[in-house]
């Protein structure tokens, strides 16, 4: 150990420590009042209950805040005089950063079209590179999620009813179970609650004990 370069060592740790792989899930046994629905974070006291038929509209977006990139989801109430907001935030990293130059090429790429300029594609990163990257932004996921820091009444947040997790894609595919619920499209759900993926649907692969709902009612979200 003592050979080990002290940011491997850092990158090493950030790995270990590093949340498991994302798997979305919706207990459709939790609640036998048909007519609620409910929202908790796993390893938390935070939870939402609310009634599915008074759901006016879910959103995801994406901003900046010149330090940190947030993805967050917004659960809005009829009659309700708070907005339920759920947020992940993280520091820029390579895949942003990828994001970007490749915009910029495209952009460059539209004057391409006129004659006037080439323009390469853009290199791809080593994989030692990209998995370091990875650990880092995930531990720095898990160090900002948590308690949600305000100052009542006085900030913006002060209506709000605010949830912080810490991965971006456990946020996404709580709001794709939810937004399809919401919408009437059957979601696929496993015995242990996980929602099956697209590539389990594709695969053929016999499941038992699969059960397919398409509302929202007796539904229990779980974020990790």
């Amino acid at each position: 150990m003592k050979n080990i370069c002290p940011i491997l060592l850092f990158l090493l740790i950030c790995a270990a420590f590093s949340p498991s792989a994302e798997a979305g899930k919706v207990d459709t046994k939790a609640i036998p009042n048909k007519g609620i629905f409910g929202i908790k974070v796993a390893g938390t006291d935070q939870e939402y209950y609310g009634r599915a038929d008074l759901v006016s509209s879910i959103a995801f977006q994406e901003y900046t805040t010149g330090t940190f990139i947030v993805s967050e989801v917004t659960v809005d109430m009829i009659g309700s005089g708070q907005l339920l907001r759920i947020y992940s935030t993280r520091v820029p990293g390579l895949s942003d950063a990828q994001n970007e130059a490749e915009h910029l090429r495209e952009s460059a790429n539209m004057l391409s079209n006129t004659g006037s300029l080439t323009t390469p594609s853009l290199p791809t990163l080593p994989s030692q590179l990209t998995r370091a990257d990875q650990a880092v932004q995930n531990a720095a996921n898990h160090a900002v999620a948590g308690m949600v820091v305000k100052v009542w009444p006085t900030t913006t947040h002060a209506k709000t009813v605010e949830f912080s997790v810490g991965s971006r894609a456990e946020l996404q595919m709580f709001y794709s179970n939810f937004r399809d619920l919401l919408s009437g499209r059957p979601v696929q759900v496993k015995e242990d609650s996980v929602v099956l993926t697209a590539a389990e649907k594709s695969s053929g692969t016999n499941q038992s004990g699969i059960t397919t709902v398409n509302q929202i009612g007796g539904a229990l979200f779980t974020i990790e």
